[in-house]
């Protein structure tokens, strides 16, 4: 799906407050203390990516997974920057590298008396914990090596239904707090895993730091890598999704296939609101069956002044 450039920062901001009052009238506070009881949900296990899968969020950011292998993710985001990580997303990834930084991090389990004897929080479910410290080490434009060390714990604290930019989704929920050392907290993140995306579609950060503010990161989409298709397949996923948002009602998919290469696939649009600035935008599941693999990508579009719709993003 092409995606073109956004660079109004005031559309991005009216998309980021549309999906806060949508989540909030949900009964999603920021902070607020979540509900004892969500829905039920079967253990997860460690997210599967694909590679040229690109993740899209609520700030215009996004990311692509650039490779993957067992136990190691390579990821390329809008600015061009590298990271290479574990899949668990809970933890920092382990190398990466900017335009003038660079740094590696090693994460070991805290083998401490007393503490639960895991080697990570992974499969979620109720009562999952998981201790481990960070060391790190990072450098500016080839200068001086500076260390740090973190001591962190992650929690699955329940599961909850959350609306965001790509719609609703069941979800485990993980807290996660990193410490500056055994008793300085230095940061609290809650992390909403859905696992029929197979990754999270929410993330709140808060730190201790009075003077940091909190930060709030929704999924606004997942853009199906194109290399999964022939180019002339991509082109009618891209034509049957254009029509679906179009044309389709709520909840009603519009579906196209082909005999000869079994491919097959539609696009249901899920909701449809305005912005303030009068564009409308629309939330939708896009499905494409391959030979022995089916897969659903969840989004959010916006019709552009030439009548298309495009996900926004950086």
């Amino acid at each position: 799906m092409k995606i073109p450039y956004t660079s109004s920062i005031g559309y991005v901001l009216h998309v980021i407050m549309l999906s806060f009052l949508i989540t909030v009238s949900a009964g999603c506070s920021l902070h607020g203390t979540l509900p004892q009881e969500g829905p039920e949900l079967q253990p997860a296990g460690l997210p599967l990516y694909t590679v040229g899968t690109t993740f899209v969020y609520s700030d215009g950011t996004w990311e692509m997974v650039a490779d993957a292998s067992p136990g190691t993710v390579t990821w390329r985001n809008h600015r061009g920057h590298v990271s290479t990580g574990s899949p668990d997303f809970i933890q920092k990834r382990t190398y990466w590298e900017t335009s003038k930084r660079k740094g590696e991090r090693v994460i070991v389990r805290r083998d401490w008396p007393l503490l639960p004897d895991a080697e990570s929080i992974w499969p979620l479910g109720k009562g999952a914990e998981y201790y481990y410290t960070e060391q790190g080490a990072w450098s500016m434009d080839g200068g001086r090596v500076r260390t740090y060390t973190y001591y962190g714990d992650a929690k699955v604290i329940g599961t909850r239904r959350v609306s965001v930019m790509a719609g609703e989704f069941d979800t485990w929920v993980i807290r996660v707090k990193r410490y500056a050392s055994k008793k300085r907290l230095r940061e609290t993140i809650t992390w909403y895993y859905a696992p029929v995306v197979g990754h999270y579609v929410l993330m709140e950060s808060k730190r201790s730091n009075p003077r940091v503010p909190s930060r709030r990161l929704e999924l606004l989409a997942v853009i199906p890598p194109q290399g999964q298709m022939l180019p002339a397949f991509h082109e009618v996923a891209e034509k049957n999704l254009q029509q679906a948002l179009e044309f389709s009602r709520s909840g009603v998919p519009v579906t196209w296939s082909d005999d000869v290469s079994g491919l097959s696939g539609k696009t249901t649009p899920t909701a449809t609101f305005r912005l303030d600035t009068g564009m409308f935008c629309r939330s939708y599941e896009q499905e494409l069956n391959l030979p022995g693999e089916r897969k659903v990508y969840y989004g959010m579009a916006c019709r552009d002044q030439s009548r298309g719709w495009i996900v926004p993003r950086k």
